[in-house]
């Protein structure tokens, strides 16, 4: 998965200007349409009227619609900015990665246990040097390459859960979506007389 959130702000804009202009369209279109109707008084004009009505209708259904799916677009992009500009990751690859760490860690412990095991056969006591170079190195060098690593598995455990998190979000997000396209929208027949 690739997720680039600059260009998503950029078409997010391009969105919510659209969104705005249709707004600013069809209030206008309306408002026009009912001050027209208080100079045109007859059959024809209530028959334009009412289906103009429907007309308006379906044009703020259309744009709750329309903004309804913004929105979603909106979550993901806020979502995703928080763990940086452009994210990629394979979803598959969370437990090989997080196996990966594991395995590091259980080597370094691994190096720890023998350099211990050296240490007290006795190896370390021949000279003050090598017994205080194994010391300084089983009891900081190799600890802080743990802490390391504990840290490392605990940010990348935390980020690609976030992510799953965000998707399963998503998902319902979309799932609650009204199910209304474009294709749905019906043109009102405008009465001829």
């Amino acid at each position: 998965m690739k997720v680039n959130v600059g260009e998503m702000s950029d078409k997010l804009n391009s969105i919510n200007n659209d969104l705005s202009e249709f707004e600013n369209l069809y209030q206008s279109i309306f408002r026009e349409v009912d001050i027209a109707r208080g100079y045109w008084n007859d059959d024809n004009a209530e028959k334009f009227s009412s289906s103009m009505n429907n007309e308006k209708n379906q044009s703020i259904k259309l744009y709750q619609e329309l903004s309804s799916r913004r929105d979603v677009y909106q979550f993901v992009k806020d979502e995703y900015s928080r763990s940086g500009n452009v994210i990629t990751y394979d979803q598959n690859r969370k437990g090989d990665f997080l196996y990966r760490l594991g395995e590091a860690k259980s080597k370094i412990n691994e190096a720890q246990n023998k350099l211990r095991e050296t240490y007290e056969s006795g190896l370390g006591f021949y000279s003050n040097f090598a017994a205080g170079s194994f010391q300084n190195v089983l009891n900081n060098v190799l600890d802080y390459y743990m802490r390391v690593l504990d840290d490392c598995y605990s940010e990348v455990n935390r980020y690609l859960s976030d992510f799953e998190n965000i998707e399963n979000r998503t998902k319902q997000k979309i799932d609650e979506l009204q199910d209304y396209t474009y294709e749905n929208y019906n043109p009102v027949k405008i009465p001829r007389p």
